[in-house]
């Protein structure tokens, strides 16, 4: 029931605003598609050397960085969604890289997570309720259960996603 609990964590300082503001200034000149939350890079996945160990010390548990869906720089298109997910000990971290506004919601019909229903109607915002706002500067970061409904609006971010280890 833990995943029920912890759905939220925000982090300070994940990276520092320089370095932030240089990796915002090396992808801007690269392609950017559309993709099914934002725009992209296409096959260009940037994921530190040391960031299981950095989750870890964030999380208090070991993590399994999933290679293929992490590192990713997106310019979120800003409507209500949730992200896949395969099992309850999966996150979401996203590092802003521009100033970046995470909003949380429920729908108003009943359920509060996708975990209890996704086929809604997401384009609808009087069935959503707004229940928290994060306003992220560049360098802090968010983790986040993926079937929380949320919404990004701002700049560039980068995503990971991870995997508790089962110990």
């Amino acid at each position: 029931m833990l995943h029920r609990l912890v759905k939220i964590i925000s982090v300070d300082d994940f990276i520092t605003r320089e370095d932030s503001t240089n990796i915002g200034n090396i992808t801007s000149n690269l392609s950017f598609v559309d993709k099914e939350f934002g725009k992209e890079i296409p096959d260009f996945n940037m994921i530190p050397k040391d960031i299981e160990e950095r989750f870890k010390i964030v999380l208090g548990t070991n993590v399994i960085v999933n290679k293929e869906k992490s590192g990713i720089f997106r310019h979120p298109f800003p409507f209500i969604h949730f992200e896949s997910f395969e099992k309850l000990n999966e996150w979401i971290f996203v590092v802003a890289l521009d100033r970046t506004l995470l909003n949380i919601y429920e729908n108003l019909n009943g359920p509060k997570t996708a975990l209890e229903e996704y086929k809604l109607n997401y384009r609808n915002l009087h069935d959503w309720d707004l229940i928290v706002s994060y306003d992220f500067k560049p360098g802090q970061g968010v983790l986040f259960r993926p079937w929380l409904f949320h919404s990004f609006s701002g700049g560039l971010v980068q995503i990971f996603r991870l995997e508790e280890k089962n110990e």
